[in-house]
């Protein structure tokens, strides 16, 4: 079974982890409300992706000397870009193995980074080493099992289906929001802090050409550009994948449209001896 990041085969995947930009500093803000963080804190971002949330970190802890990691180098040169800020440092370094020092930082922090991984527990557990006592780590995922559509659309249904099943095979695990809580208490953290936010958008908010907005159009959009995947491990018919992904493009049409997305927030402390052993 490959674990791969499915992102690193798409070529509209740095459009896509742009497009994820709305709703990141308040979030952070209020997971950082939770930390009594130093004054010049020692701050590692696992799966920084194209910078998004790293952009968000400098402004929010002007003081803070961040590393900011990724497997993909396409990624990382577009984070680059976005941070040119010489405190800020890039390496291309894998999230399950991170290379540095027991206790090195004081926050670790990610976003939609777990999703993607094999064995999340080792990354959070990674994130536990490194994190110094007293230190703190963060990670925003979402949750889509959470997510509240009116009316039923039949499309949406069998796509959160779809992707469900699709994890067997390697594919992201798209309801690891509801995990966090339990990923945190096993690496080691204490005491862990669960935050929801929740995004809503109705038919009065959608443009008048009926294009589906970020929040409508995610899950059919990660599935487009998953095609070749989920047809090769024989997880859904051409026909079928096809009349799923038209009838979600219908959703926001409807007068009636209703939906809302669920993210949740794990903030944990490092003020216990790991469970993982370091």
């Amino acid at each position: 079974m490959s674990h791969l990041y499915l992102g690193s085969e798409n070529p509209q995947e740095i459009e896509r982890l742009a497009a994820q930009q709305p709703g990141v500093e308040e979030a952070l803000r209020l997971a950082l409300a939770r930390c009594a963080l130093p004054s010049r804190p020692r701050v590692l971002e696992p799966g920084c992706g194209t910078g998004v949330l790293t952009r968000a970190l400098a402004t929010a802890l002007p003081d803070a000397r961040i590393t900011a990691i990724d497997r993909d180098e396409r990624l990382l040169v577009e984070a680059r870009k976005r941070c040119p800020e010489g405190r800020i440092r890039f390496e291309r370094q894998d999230a399950a193995a991170l290379p540095y020092a027991t206790r090195s930082f004081d926050l670790a922090i990610c976003r939609y980074v777990l999703m993607h991984q094999e064995t999340p527990l080792a990354v959070v557990g990674e994130m536990h080493r490194v994190v110094a006592l007293g230190g703190y780590a963060i990670a925003f995922e979402p949750d889509w099992g959470a997510r509240a559509v009116y009316p039923p659309n039949a499309g949406e249904a069998r796509l959160l289906e779809l992707a469900i099943a699709a994890r067997r095979c390697g594919w992201p695990d798209v309801l690891i929001g509801r995990k966090l809580f339990a990923l945190f208490r096993q690496a080691g953290f204490l005491p862990v802090h669960i935050q929801a936010a929740v995004t809503c958008q109705t038919a009065d908010e959608v443009p008048e050409s009926g294009a589906a907005s970020n929040i409508t159009g995610n899950l059919a959009q990660l599935m487009q550009q998953s095609r070749d995947f989920l047809l090769e491990h024989h997880l859904i018919s051409v026909e079928e994948l096809d009349e799923a992904l038209h009838q979600i493009e219908d959703l926001p049409r409807d007068r009636d449209y209703f939906l809302a997305s669920m993210e949740f927030t794990a903030i944990g402390e490092k003020s216990a001896p790991p469970l993982m052993g370091e």
